[in-house]
C-alpha cells in the first residue's frame, strides 16, 4: 500500500482534480480518469455531492486560523500480484489512517475512487478543523504514521508489502524512489517521459569513464549540466526540465563524485535563469518562436470555483 499525502490550503482546485473524467469527444482529456465515484462521505449534509460538501468544509474551516485546513491522501495498493482494494476495504483503510493521525469521529471527510487504465486508487480528503473546537489536527510525524498504517492495511487485507524508509528490515538501507511527484508533474509539462530520460542518462553513464566523457555523451543527446542550488550540478533535459543525477541514475552520491571529479574544474552556468537562456536560443533558431514568461500564481484560476 502506497500512501501519498499533503495538506492543502484551497479546496476548489483539489475538488476539480478529483472530478476529472475522460471525455471521448476531447482527446486532451485522455490522461484523466476512466471512472470517478464517491465511495463515502461523513459528517457532511451534502453527502456525496462533492461541490456542496466542499462548501460545508470551507464553512467550518473559515472559523479557524489554520492556513492549510485540508488533509489529502492518495491510497494506492500498488501493482504487484494484481491485488486491489474493494470499496469497503478502502473505507476501512481511510478510517484507520485518520484515527492514527488524530482525527476524531466528528471531523468531515470523504473518499473518492478513481479508475484509470484498468487500475483503481482512492483519494481521501478530510477537514483538519474540528467542528466543535475549531482547532486543527496537529499532523506531527505523519510520514511515519502513514507508513505504519500502510503496513497494517497490507497485513489486514493480504496486499503485497511495499517497504518504506520507516519499516525496512534491520541492517537494510531504506528504499529510495527514483521519481517523486514534482518530477512526474514536470514530465507531464515537458512531454518528456522519465523512462526516456532514465534510458538516456544510463546510456551516457555506462559508455563513459570520466566526468568529461559523461558530459560529452549527454550533450550528444541534447542534455546539459548546470550548477544546482543544493548540489554541485544538475542535469537539464532538452525540454528545460531539471533532474537530480543520483536519483535518475539510481546511484549513491559518492559513486557519482568518484567518476565525475574532473568536472569540478568546469564552471557550469547557474540553474537560475537557465530556462530563459534556452528560450532565447530557441528564439534565435526559430524566428516564429514566441518567448513567454510563466504566469504568476495570482493569474492562474482554478477550473472549479466554489463560493461559500
Amino acid at each position: 500500500m502506497i500512501i501519498e499525502a499533503s495538506v492543502v490550503e484551497r479546496l476548489p482546485p483539489l475538488v476539480s482534480h478529483l472530478l476529472k473524467l475522460v471525455d471521448p469527444a476531447k482527446p486532451e482529456t485522455a490522461d484523466w480518469n476512466d471512472e470517478v465515484s464517491v465511495v463515502c462521505a461523513y459528517n457532511l449534509f451534502a453527502g456525496t455531492d462533492l461541490v456542496a460538501a466542499a462548501r460545508e468544509m470551507q464553512g467550518v474551516a473559515s472559523g479557524s486560523k489554520a492556513k492549510k485546513a485540508y488533509y489529502s491522501a492518495a491510497l494506492n495498493p500498488g501493482r504487484a500480484n494484481g491485488k486491489a482494494l474493494t470499496d469497503t476495504q478502502a473505507e476501512a483503510a481511510a478510517r484507520r489512517l485518520l484515527r492514527a493521525l488524530g482525527f476524531s469521529d466528528d471531523h468531515q471527510w470523504f473518499l473518492v475512487k478513481h479508475r484509470k487504465k484498468g487500475r483503481a486508487h482512492y483519494h481521501l480528503v478530510a477537514n483538519r478543523i474540528d467542528p466543535m473546537s475549531l482547532k486543527a489536527v496537529h499532523l506531527s510525524h505523519n510520514y511515519r504514521k502513514q507508513e505504519m498504517v500502510a503496513r497494517e492495511i497490507e497485513a489486514l487485507f493480504e496486499l503485497p508489502v511495499i517497504p518504506g524508509p520507516f519499516t525496512c528490515a534491520p541492517g537494510q538501507r531504506p528504499p529510495r524512489s527514483r521519481r517523486n511527484r514534482k518530477e512526474e508533474q514536470q514530465a507531464k509539462r515537458t512531454a518528456l517521459p522519465l523512462k526516456t530520460i532514465d534510458a538516456d542518462l544510463a546510456w551516457a553513464w555506462s559508455t563513459s569513464e570520466t566526468g568529461v566523457e559523461f558530459l560529452m555523451q549527454l550533450e550528444l543527446r541534447g542534455y546539459q549540466l548546470a550548477k544546482g542550488d543544493r548540489r554541485d550540478w544538475v542535469v537539464v533535459d532538452p525540454a528545460g526540465g531539471t533532474h537530480n543525477p543520483t536519483r535518475r541514475l539510481g546511484i549513491k552520491a559518492a559513486e557519482l563524485r568518484a567518476k565525475t571529479h574532473d568536472l569540478s574544474e568546469i564552471e557550469f552556468p547557474p540553474i537560475k535563469g537557465f530556462r530563459e537562456e534556452l528560450a532565447r536560443i530557441a528564439a534565435m533558431q526559430d524566428p516564429d518562436h514566441e518567448i513567454t514568461t510563466p504566469p504568476s500564481t495570482s493569474d492562474i484560476q482554478p477550473a472549479l470555483e466554489i463560493k461559500p
